[in-house]
């Protein structure tokens, strides 16, 4: 059964675990995907994907319990020890730079629940709290 979106939906790639997963918010009530990724990068390809067609095959997704409710919201490439930690909005970071290509090769870098310690880029921060 599919389900069209509304015109604007809430729709993230989230890390759950050592997963990535689509969520969805409809109606006050979040969905998870079935499918977890090991990339990020495929996480945020299915939700463009989603977005571009307009509508869900309810099949595919579960209502999201509690346990699953941590998310992780910084972008880092731990093997580069001098990048700063980005702050990411579901489906890129704040100051863009993952969308755009700016951060080189996406596949270094994972979502991580602190900063690890390093330095908030600045862009994202100032434009988070935009937001």
């Amino acid at each position: 059964m599919k389900t069209k979106l509304p015109f604007k939906p809430n729709i993230y790639a989230v890390r759950i675990s050592n997963s990535y997963f689509v969520r969805i918010q409809l109606e006050n009530n979040n969905y998870i995907h079935h499918h977890s990724f090991d990339l990020l990068t495929d996480a945020v390809d299915l939700a463009d994907k989603i977005l571009e067609v307009g509508e869900i095959d309810v099949q595919y997704w579960k209502q999201e319990n509690n346990e699953n409710s941590i998310y992780y919201k910084f972008l880092i490439c731990k093997e580069k020890r001098q990048t700063k930690a980005h702050i990411w909005n579901g489906l890129d970071t704040f100051c863009t730079m993952w969308g755009t290509g700016g951060l080189g090769n996406a596949k270094g870098y994972n979502l991580y629940n602190t900063n690890l310690g390093r330095d908030i880029c600045m862009m994202c921060s100032k434009n988070s709290q935009k937001k």
